[in-house]
């Protein structure tokens, strides 16, 4: 599997996780720890790398403590949660906590994401 596609993966994950638990705050340490499956093949430098790029799109927030370590969580804006879905490409059909125009939004941005990384990302092609 290409870089880019472990990332997204990863990526997806950690959404995931976001969205399931909305108050975690931990470091990449900790999310590679205990978040993510022990059978990840991922480096703590791929986790920050991934939880940096969900800061810059507004999902995530972090937070300096006092011994320097930075601590991710999700951000406290309510857009948080869209951007969360885009990122985790999750259905919410049926969860009555997102609007219509949210899960219209999200849907539509998975959708395209979709089109563009099904050929480059295949989990199931080794080859990549």
């Amino acid at each position: 599997m290409s870089p880019q596609c472990v990332e997204a993966e990863l990526m997806r994950q950690l959404a995931r996780y976001f969205r399931d638990n909305p108050l975690a705050c931990d470091t990449a340490e900790g999310a590679l720890r205990w978040w993510l499956p022990q059978e990840s093949k991922v480096s703590e430098s791929m986790v920050v790398t991934a939880l940096n790029e969900m800061v810059a799109q507004g999902a995530l927030e972090t937070l300096t403590a006092v011994d320097g370590r930075i601590r991710y969580r999700r951000n406290a804006i309510l857009e948080s949660r869209s951007v969360l879905d885009r990122l985790a490409k999750i259905e919410t059909l049926d969860d009555s906590t997102v609007d219509e125009a949210t899960h219209s939004s999200a849907h539509n941005n998975a959708q395209k994401d979709d089109e563009v990384n099904a050929s480059e990302c295949d989990p199931m092609d080794d080859t990549q």
